[in-house]
């Protein structure tokens, strides 16, 4: 019988999150299907995921509620019970570690090369990078076991660039982010007492391998928003690497320049939702591709007049 250890599960990062959404997805690609899975572990279905939504978010939300409460690993058992030879099932049990420690590093890269992605992320019991609590880390970070690994060669994989009136917004995109063990650097939480803002808002904008302005009506008001989202374009102009991610969180027009960037819109949506498409919408920017798991659906004729007259084949 297939055993998930459910330590190692929280310890996945966003890639490896997402490969166990779509094992579940490949091994269970009905709402009917899905919803036998979960009367089996005990939980409706309709507690995670409305039945309008497409799989995917249904599987999304499934997902993050099982690892916030703890049962995914009762949930990928009971999965391979159901499906014993679905290979994406199997293979994320075989990406366990044989005992206590985690599995030897393996991982892929992404499609414009610059970012590994990790299959899982650190232990929560590895120590902290030296630096991170002083000297030349993370600056302002707390170094404590389990902050998000930066990505190699830089120290951050998100900058966020966003302006007071929207602080709010930005402190919640960060902490999803965090949650999915990516690492984030947000004038909110790093700016501590006594460093120097100007110095740290430097070190944002070349440290961080990709930066997220939040954009609103006050944010393309703002001139040091303008500046910050300026020389994320400078380093990609022709959004090759995807350095620059806007995330608009109001119904807003965007300058000449970013009008041609694709943005993540999170404006007008439930939480769960806006969570999802977040997620969704970086996964795809770091792998270069939104492919989904699951085969969609044929497109139903669209009503219309009646047969015409004539001769017919």
């Amino acid at each position: 019988m297939a055993e998930f250890d459910e330590a190692w599960l929280r310890r996945l990062d966003g890639t490896g999150r997402r490969a166990v959404r779509e094992a579940l997805v490949s091994a269970f690609p009905s709402w009917g299907r899905l919803e036998m899975l979960l009367d089996r572990v005990d939980r409706p279905l309709t507690g995670y995921a409305a039945e309008s939504q497409p799989l995917p978010d249904a599987v999304f939300g499934v997902v993050r509620h099982a690892l916030a409460e703890g049962w995914l690993a009762q949930l990928l058992e009971e999965a391979s019970r159901m499906v014993p030879g679905n290979d994406r099932l199997a293979g994320l049990q075989g990406q366990q570690p044989s005992s206590g420690g985690r599995p030897a590093a393996e991982s892929t890269t992404s499609r414009d090369g610059t970012r590994p992605l990790p299959r899982a992320a650190a232990s929560t019991s590895t120590p902290a990078p030296a630096g991170r609590a002083g000297g030349s880390g993370k600056a302002g970070r707390s170094g404590k076991a389990g902050d998000p690994p930066a990505a190699p060669g830089r120290e951050w994989d998100f900058f966020i660039s966003y302006t007071h009136a929207d602080e709010r917004w930005a402190v919640w995109i960060a902490w999803q982010l965090e949650e999915a063990n990516y690492s984030v650097y947000l004038q909110a939480w790093d700016f501590v007492p006594g460093s120097n803002w100007m110095n740290m808002m430097t070190q944002g904008i070349q440290r961080a391998e990709r930066t997220i302005p939040v954009l609103s009506h006050a944010y393309l008001d703002s001139v040091w928003g303008k500046a910050e989202w300026q020389a994320a374009l400078r380093r990609d102009p022709e959004g090759l690497k995807r350095r620059l991610i806007p995330v608009r969180v109001e119904d807003c027009e965007r300058p000449e320049l970013l009008e041609h960037v694709v943005s993540v819109d999170l404006f007008d949506l439930p939480e769960d939702e806006t969570t999802g498409r977040l997620l969704a919408g970086v996964e795809a920017a770091l792998g270069g591709r939104g492919k989904p798991a699951t085969r969609p659906s044929f497109p139903s004729p669209k009503p219309g007049p009646g047969p015409a007259s004539g001769p017919a084949v």
